[in-house]
């Protein structure tokens, strides 16, 4: 009976020990509750067919996202490059803000320097040039990645572009002309190998169409026949969802 006592004295003791780690200046880590895994996948645009003004908001709300980011949540920043297994450009996970106040401002600075990152990066990529932008392919890129992580976690996308398509031998939706054919093309295209909804809830998603004062973009976005908005509504159809995607001229609000 005594030894018995003994080593539950002892597991105690191990156990009051190993409540949380201590950082080289002191500061205590306490291990946070388990919960699902929070991932937003940030969908970008850089190409030509942005103007300036559509651009430099992209670049914005890209720095705005990194600047809001909740703790724990995980940011990944993937281009509109044609390409279906790109690799995000960048990835930010929120760390907890520290418990000793004189560590507070640097973990605050930190987080503005990120977001102004991110901004550059994409400015750097839109000077680069990138003519076409295929965001079917950058569906399947989201895809690619989502695709492997568990159906249980917490996963989000926003989609920052003006949604003008433009695939390689494929119609160039930059007028409403264009997407008129395009909608006559749709057999080009195999939304069923990107089933993104058995990995993605719709309310998950966000499509945020950048602001643009063009009178040929406000034209594509208001035409009476609606081309621009029941191609996007085929896409989400295509790949496993009862509607259209919502679209927003604002970044949703993020919450862990």
């Amino acid at each position: 009976m005594k030894n018995i006592i003994f080593l539950l004295a002892f597991f105690l003791v191990i156990s009051a020990c190993n409540t949380g780690d201590e950082t080289a200046d002191g500061e205590k880590i306490v291990s946070p509750p388990l919960k699902k895994e929070s991932v937003v996948y940030v969908l970008f645009d850089y190409s030509k067919s942005l103007d300036a003004n559509s651009f430099k908001t992209t670049a914005d709300r890209a720095s705005k996202l990194v600047r809001n980011c909740p703790v724990g949540m995980t940011l990944k920043f993937l281009p509109i490059n044609n390409d279906p297994f790109a690799q995000p450009i960048f990835s930010y996970t929120r760390k907890p803000k520290p418990n000793k106040p004189h560590l507070v401002q640097a973990w605050e600075t930190q987080n503005i320097e990120l977001g102004a990152k991110i901004a550059k990066l994409i400015e750097d990529m839109h000077q680069k040039g990138n003519v076409n932008s295929c965001i079917a392919h950058g569906f399947s890129t989201v895809y690619n990645h989502v695709k492997t992580l568990p159906k249980d976690g917490n996963i989000k996308l926003i989609v920052l572009s003006d949604l003008l398509e433009c695939c390689d031998n494929m119609t160039c939706a930059q007028s409403v002309k264009g997407f008129k054919k395009l909608l006559k093309e749709l057999n080009k295209y195999n939304f069923g190998a990107c089933p993104l909804s058995q990995h993605i809830p719709y309310n998950n998603i966000t499509l945020v169409i950048n602001s643009s004062d063009l009178t040929s973009i406000k034209e594509i976005y208001n035409s009476p026949d609606r081309e621009f908005y029941q191609f996007w509504e085929i896409v989400a159809k295509g790949m496993g969802y009862e509607k259209g995607f919502v679209m927003s001229p604002n970044l949703p609000v993020l919450t862990n």
